[in-house]
């Protein structure tokens, strides 16, 4: 074997995966989620178990990046009330990674796309494009607690794929992410340390309407 055909299949070998994930329009993911909130305006803790959806609604790319509109996030649930409508979420590759970015109800959502899709992309970059467990993407250059950034914290596998948990911890709440390449948010976990609002959200489907 040559060097330069050894140097080859090297080059090949160590070059970043793909962060593929399903962004057919009418994709839809279904999960069984439990949630606690807290009644406004008193100490009154509620809690409940749900289906919720979330499903694609566009997808669109230019170049290396595409820009997947989301619609029902579980990170949604975060904020959990009865009669909670799901929003809006930009799912965005590009040769970096992964981004994403929660829209407000306010926010054009054509407007919003646009601007990802012409880069840099918007939201918190929350995976490199070659994950490695200990990453931490976005954090303060003087803090060295693990805190205030997105964290791999292990590798992970789902129906036979690899993927990776993931978490944004703060002083006041902690959230956690499953991201399987191929498959989706196989879960997802939020927790506040103050007034009581919680989030598990698993058990999975990928399907198209």
């Amino acid at each position: 074997m040559s060097l330069l055909f050894t140097m080859i299949v090297a080059a090949v070998l160590s070059a970043p995966a793909p962060l593929v994930f399903p962004n057919t329009p009418g994709t839809v993911w279904s999960y069984k989620a439990a949630v606690q909130w807290t009644v406004l305006g008193s100490n009154a803790v509620r809690s409940a178990h749900l289906d919720w959806e979330m499903s694609v609604l566009s997808s669109q790319s230019s170049g290396a990046t595409t820009v997947t509109v989301l619609q029902g996030f579980p990170g949604d649930l975060s904020a959990y009330k009865p009669g909670l409508k799901p929003g809006r979420t930009l799912w965005t590759t590009s040769g970096d990674g992964l981004y994403l970015q929660t829209l407000s109800a306010e926010e054009d959502l054509k407007s919003a796309v646009a601007e990802a899709l012409k880069g840099p992309p918007a939201g918190d970059r929350i995976l490199k494009s070659s994950p490695q467990v200990g990453d931490c993407l976005g954090n303060e250059p003087d803090r060295h607690d693990g805190k205030y950034c997105w964290s791999v914290e292990r590798k992970i596998t789902r129906q036979g794929r690899a993927g990776w948990s993931i978490a944004y911890q703060t002083l006041s709440d902690q959230e956690r992410i499953e991201v399987v390449p191929g498959l989706g948010i196989t879960g997802y976990e939020y927790e506040h340390h103050g007034t009581v609002a919680s989030v598990k959200a698993a058990g999975f489907r990928s399907s198209p309407r």
